[in-house]
């Protein structure tokens, strides 16, 4: 009769001490041996962060993968995550451009810095035209108001040589005097408009990279041209009032003109400087402030006045630029 063979030693652990950890039934633990869990990626078994079998050089020994293995969160940037900005990664500041400068319309004295050197640089470097068409417009002005007076006089001498020395001077010479001068200053508003729109045209070329020539510089378009004029009524109306309203008006439209020079027609760009005004008020009142002190300074030196106006344009367009988010190019060298 055959015997059977004696039963197994059982394993200390509860399972049969088969070699390789098998299970009594003769299948391998999955626990490992010693019903251990194996670590992932030891004794060369595949990594639990990759599902082919490979064992991942970024898992082994049990470590958790860059890309967010073990459902753990990938780095920001990483596996579809935002990662910081640019600006972030360099320490920059929202608002500030590449050099930690403030960006344009953040920063009142960034942006009254820049609108002062683009006007001086401008200037300077194309005073031959806005200097040629100063002086042309300069003296047809002249002309206009010395032959005014002079015809004030003329026209007022007969009136007062039927006065005696001791009497004073009638009503009548004093009114037609004031009147003729008046007249002859008025005369002198459309080459004033014309003066003022070619500055604007000129400071468009300046603005765009190029250098303006003489008869750029001479005249403007005609939105423009209607567009100052519109202004001008404007302002001259609130000023016969009551004079405040006229000084809040020309606050109000003090970028009408450039954004006349931008295309806007007439009506829009009034429309336009209300609206960039109201969003930008303590701006545009200490731009007011500082274009009125630097007049009452040229104004003791009267050759500079004819620089004046060109350099007031090319402020107010950079102020403009700058207010709407836009850097301002250098301006073109001879």
């Amino acid at each position: 009769m055959t015997v059977p063979p004696p039963p197994h030693e059982p394993s200390p652990y509860g399972q049969s001490a088969q070699p390789g950890g098998a299970s009594p039934h003769g299948q391998p633990s999955p626990a490992g041996d010693y019903g251990q869990p194996s670590p992932a990626g030891s004794y060369g078994q595949p990594s639990a962060a990759d599902p082919y079998g490979q064992a991942s050089p970024a898992a082994a020994y049990g470590q958790p993968s860059p890309a967010g293995a073990y459902g753990q969160p990938a780095p920001a940037g990483q596996a579809g995550q935002p990662g910081p900005s640019q600006d972030a990664a360099w320490g920059l500041q929202d608002g500030q451009v590449g050099s930690g400068v403030p960006a344009p319309g953040q920063d009142l004295g960034a942006d009254l810095g820049a609108a002062l050197k683009f006007a001086g640089n401008g200037l300077l470097r194309n005073w031959v035209p806005f200097l040629v068409v100063g002086l042309i417009y300069g003296v047809i002005a002249c002309v206009i108001i010395v032959g005014g007076v002079v015809g004030g006089i003329f026209a007022t001498l007969p009136l007062i040589n039927d006065v005696g020395p001791t009497d004073e001077l009638p009503a009548e010479a004093v009114l037609i005097f004031y009147g003729i001068s008046l007249g002859a200053g008025l005369l002198t508003a459309p080459f004033a408009l014309l003066w003022q729109s070619g500055s604007v045209r000129a400071a468009e070329v300046i603005l765009e990279g190029g250098r303006p020539s003489i008869g750029q510089a001479l005249i403007g378009p005609l939105r423009v041209i209607l567009t100052a004029l519109l202004v001008g009524v404007i302002t001259l109306i609130g000023t016969v009032l009551l004079v405040i309203p006229g000084l809040i008006a020309t606050v109000l439209l003090i970028f009408a003109i450039p954004a006349a020079a931008r295309g806007a027609s007439p009506i829009a760009a009034i429309k336009e400087s209300f609206t960039l005004v109201k969003n930008n008020l303590g701006t545009s009142i200490i731009m007011y402030i500082l274009i009125n002190a630097i007049g009452t300074v040229v104004a003791f030196f009267f050759p500079l006045v004819i620089a004046l106006v060109p350099f007031v344009i090319l402020f107010e367009i950079a102020m403009y630029e700058r207010l709407n988010r836009r850097e301002l190019p250098e301006p073109a060298k001879a």
